[in-house]
């Protein structure tokens, strides 16, 4: 039986010297994983269409659970034209996190286009990669339903416009205003907060629209990852060598 599909290429492993298994998020499949014969071969006209990041379109062969691929096209690889250590280290990282949170087709199909506009925006180098980073990471956790509580105080319910500053906590994702405030929460500047709700509640292309200064962009990474980090309750290898690679 022969299926067809397009999808976002996230992870891509060896088997043997020829052949590789492909994990791809798809538009109406989910995430789906198939072996590609003869990939790591010069001569193969499909390995194109299953490199790391490229959106693709699969004629897939099914026999039970498994697939194999039949024929691939290349649809887009977003760094053609650019690629630097930076942008790639960022992409791998992100097509992790979709990789691990991509479970039913409906939360598949949102995740890929989130996916292939950051791509996008990677591969343009007009936006800080921390910036993308952590943009995409509250955008991500919002899908999952995991949105952080950042427009009020969770115990005064005060609006957080109040304030020069607010008190997130990573865990739970709320927000305390000073008067209210506990220890072991992140300290964020009002302009922080405000970066965090655009993240979440703008649209996608406004969300990335923003300038921010080195200050700013520090303390939003941080607390956008700290967030992510304690809701998926992992570590990413792809993160730590992004981070080594920026440090």
């Amino acid at each position: 039986m022969l299926v067809k599909t397009k999808g976002v290429v996230v992870k891509s492993v060896n088997v043997g010297e020829y052949d590789r298994m492909i994990t791809a998020i798809t538009e109406d499949r989910g995430k789906i994983a198939f072996k590609v014969c003869g990939a790591n071969s010069m001569k193969n006209k499909n390995t194109s269409s299953c490199n790391m990041f490229t959106y693709s379109e699969f004629v897939l062969r099914q026999k039970g659970e498994h697939y194999t691929l039949d024929k691939g096209s290349s649809i887009h690889y977003p760094f053609r034209s650019s690629c630097d250590i930076d942008s790639v280290s960022l992409a791998a990282y992100l097509c992790q996190l979709c990789a691990d949170t991509s479970f039913d087709e409906e939360s598949c199909r949102d995740i890929q286009r989130l996916l292939v506009n950051a791509l996008f925006i990677i591969a343009k180098k007009d936006r800080p990669t921390d910036f993308i980073k952590g943009v995409f990471e509250l955008r991500l956790l919002s899908r999952l339903g995991l949105k952080p509580l950042n427009d009020c105080c969770c115990n005064c319910r005060k609006s957080r416009k109040l304030f020069k500053k607010m008190y997130f906590d990573p865990v739970g994702g709320d927000l305390l205003c000073p008067d209210c405030r506990l220890d072991g929460r992140i300290e964020l500047s009002a302009e922080c907060v405000e970066l965090m709700w655009g993240a979440c509640e703008k649209e996608e292309s406004k969300a990335y629209a923003v300038d921010v200064s080195p200050a700013l962009l520090k303390e939003f990474s941080f607390a956008a990852e700290s967030f992510l980090l304690n809701q998926l309750e992992k570590k990413y290898h792809t993160l730590d060598y992004y981070k080594s690679i920026k440090s």
